[in-house]
């Protein structure tokens, strides 16, 4: 149904705020990671192993903060435009109810024939 397609456009706009929020708090928390682990290189003796093992966990920790970062900088006008057009987004949800209504509608329609007798 045509009702549909704008219906999955409006559930993305919806989505991005929280998605964006979400990528924010990932990027901070990869940050606070990466803090911790160097300071735990900086600052305490350890062996080669454990070394290596922080050295793996600090480049995983830099590729989720870069994928997290990279995420929400591409959301940012989206949700920018979403925020500056929450009318024209209401607008749209109006319009939806509008289509569905109708879809419904056709959906029912019925032909009572009024000069065709059926038999």
């Amino acid at each position: 149904m045509e009702s549909q397609k704008l219906a999955d456009v409006l559930d993305y706009l919806r989505s991005c705020k929280s998605t964006m929020r979400i990528a924010i708090d990932e990027q901070h928390e990869q940050e606070a990671l990466t803090q911790d682990i160097e300071h735990k290189l900086e600052l305490e003796k350890l062996t080669y192993h454990e070394t290596a093992k922080l050295g793996l966990m600090l480049r995983d920790a830099r590729q989720k903060r870069r994928r997290a970062k990279d995420l929400a900088e591409i959301l940012e006008p989206l949700v920018l435009w979403i925020e500056e057009n929450e009318t024209s987004i209401k607008a749209l949800e109006r319009t939806l109810g509008k289509m569905r209504t109708k879809e419904k509608n056709h959906n029912l329609r019925r032909y009572a024939p009024r000069v065709l007798n059926e038999g």
